[in-house]
């Protein structure tokens, strides 16, 4: 059996975890090893109820089945990331390695995140003699952006440039806090610096497009730089000029480190990658011959190459084949005749397992909502582009199944199915790193989490539909239908029953000196009497058989009459009214008026006739009852 290795990261890092996986995966395919990367999309502390749900995959109890863990420990944005898996991986003492941070008792392999920073920074003072610079940091607290920004002052001390609070300003990786930083910059000095130098690539690109949108030009009024080389800054004009990081060299070695781990040999305590400084256009440079590194990326489309109009058809597509579904039955239906023919953004080997529990209204709030069930329900597998058929098993089951019908090392991603922090399943996708680009594996889960959730609220509806629907026929006092269900449901029974050329019957039951009972023993006992009525009728006639509670206290019985007679059922009826009367030990008497016609194969159906003649029927009996219960 293949080595299997658990990857743990956050998807965020687009980046640097594509380069890694990469590099995992060339190693991988060598030593024979299945890589499974199990990607979360947590992100700020303040959204912690959708957290939750991202790092349910994390909670999968499997690490007994894996032969060692990688925790890109950098990308996560939660401590919860690498709580859920961490003191597990220790107690185990499992082979491990952790990329960048320092995890007590394992193996890190880091890149040099200064001595990149360091020659970019003295690349702008000494060949552009660049003095008035404005730094974006990362987040304060972030080891790799506290590395840049020392080199960053170092280079700076170096050569006398001021470095100081006036000048730095503190980031988050992303866009928009970027544009907000250069706006009061601007709005304060109303001019720009010489220079903006940001942490990493994409603050970089927010500053050029803020300078675009301020009508400055790169380079030519402001040079801007960054750091990671990301594919978006080396396919725009000008190019970024950026550090780039050998994340794919990383990754091999991180697989490589855990390997020699796992063979038993010692592995140094830390390994540390090199970072280059990667001149484009940005800082001011004239490119004058592209390298063919560079050529290959400004001609390459970023990320997957999916159009995004057939994305947003795919997506389109797939909402509308289950938006209507109300039910688990429909939705393994609709997503196999879907992915049939339509799973090019998936690949051909993909699962879908759901909890099954989610769509459960009552059983839903019995269970940990943060957390899988033992078994699931994999609602769609797609093996060599085929979808399967539906089944349940163990975590184990469900996720080692493709490699188990594969002849060669593999890489899967695993990604959390929810809705906020409420568990719906995961999928297991055999594909390449190429899908986390464009965050393509990102925007595909939230539709499919909007997807589910849709059909959870179909299947509610339908639930509170059928509840209200059934509230509408039935008596509420007896359980039993009331005068519209026999309208609704049992006229239409005896003339379908009739139609099918079926031999039916219709039965007319009335309480005895229903009016003695409320006025002597009052109306709760008189409610009393219709109860045991109806849990009587119920218990002796056959359960397929149609019971309403008609009028006050009469009750309409409908059903297949082929394998009894009329007196058979009258008389059950009765033997089981004096049964139910000497168990309750009820204070009054208590008898029941039964008559009914049979309505012979092939009869026409005519709902007056046939109760005139269970009526009449029914007050023979009466007269009976009333002259056994007076005594005369």
């Amino acid at each position: 059996m293949r080595k299997r290795i658990a990857v743990y990261a956050n998807g965020w890092n687009v980046i640097q975890l594509v380069g890694i996986l990469k590099g995992m995966k060339e190693c991988a395919m060598e030593h024979d090893v299945d890589i499974y990367a199990f990607v979360n999309y947590s992100t700020r502390p303040d959204i912690s109820n959708i957290n939750s749900g991202e790092t349910i995959i994390y909670g999968l109890p499997i690490l007994d089945q894996m032969d060692g863990v990688i925790f890109v420990s950098n990308s996560f944005n939660t401590a919860r990331e690498l709580e859920l898996v961490y003191p597990e991986v220790k107690k185990r003492n499992m082979p491990a390695v952790s990329v960048e941070f320092d995890l007590d008792g394992m193996a890190c392999v880091s890149t040099d995140n200064y001595s990149g920073m360091y020659d970019l920074v003295e690349h702008m003072i000494c060949a552009h003699g660049m003095k008035d610079i404005l730094f974006v940091t990362g987040p304060v607290d972030h080891a790799d952006s506290i590395a840049r920004m020392k080199a960053a002052r170092d280079a700076c001390e170096k050569y006398g440039i001021h470095y100081g609070d006036d000048n730095v300003f503190a980031g988050d990786w992303g866009d928009a806090e970027t544009k907000a930083i250069l706006n009061r910059h601007y709005e304060e000095h109303r001019c720009i610096p010489e220079a903006v130098i940001c942490a990493n690539d994409i603050m970089a690109l927010a500053a050029c497009e803020w300078m675009d949108e301020h009508g400055f030009r790169v380079p030519e009024d402001c040079a801007v730089t960054g750091y990671d080389c990301v594919t978006r800054g080396q396919s725009k004009h000008p190019l970024l000029t950026t550090v780039k990081q050998n994340n794919d060299e990383q990754g091999r070695k991180c697989l490589e480190i855990l390997l020699e781990q796992m063979n038993g040999r010692e592995v140094p305590k830390r390994t540390v990658q090199s970072a280059s400084l990667h001149v484009g256009e940005s800082c001011g440079c004239r490119i004058e011959e592209e390298s063919e590194e560079m050529s290959e990326e400004r001609d390459r489309p970023s990320g997957i190459k999916y159009d995004l109009m057939n994305c947003d058809q795919h997506f389109r597509n797939m909402y509308n084949s289950v938006r209507k579904v109300d039910d688990l039955v429909g939705l393994h239906h609709s997503l196999n005749y879907f992915f049939k023919d339509d799973n090019w953004m998936e690949g051909r080997n993909f699962l879908i397992c759901l909890e099954p529990e989610f769509f459960r209204e009552k059983e839903y709030g019995e269970v940990d909502p943060t957390t899988c069930s033992d078994r699931m329900d994999v609602i769609l597998q797609v093996i060599n582009g085929e979808p399967q058929q539906r089944w349940s098993g163990s975590h184990s089951d469900i996720l080692f199944d493709m490699s188990r019908r594969n002849d060669k090392a593999q890489l899967y991603f695993v990604v959390a199915l929810h809705s906020d922090e409420k568990a719906m399943g995961y999928v297991v996708l055999n594909r390449d790193e190429e899908i986390l680009k464009d965050f393509i594996l990102y925007i595909w889960t939230r539709h499919m989490n909007q997807y589910m959730e849709q059909v959870r609220q179909n299947m509610l509806v339908r639930e509170l539909t059928q509840k209200l629907t059934k509230l509408t026929v039935t008596d509420a006092l007896t359980g039993v239908y009331n005068r519209a269900g026999c309208e609704r449901i049992g006229y239409p029974a005896l003339e379908r029953y009739q139609a099918e050329g079926r031999q039916s019957a219709m039965m007319i039951a009335d309480v005895d000196r229903m009016k003695t009972i409320n006025d002597y023993f009052g109306h709760a006992q008189g409610d009393r009497a219709l109860c045991m009525v109806a849990k009587v009728l119920r218990e002796s006639l056959p359960e397929d058989w149609i019971i309403s509670r008609y009028g006050g206290d009469e009750f309409f019985m409908a059903g297949i009459c082929e394998d009894f007679t009329m007196d058979e059922l009258v008389q059950k009826i009765t033997e089981r009214l004096d049964q139910e009367k000497e168990a309750e030990n009820i204070p009054f008497h208590l008898t029941l008026s039964v008559g009914g016609t049979v309505l012979a194969k092939g009869e026409p159906f005519d709902l007056l006739k046939c109760l005139q003649k269970a009526d009449s029927y029914m007050y023979e009996m009466k007269k009976k009852r009333h002259i056994e219960i007076d005594g005369r």
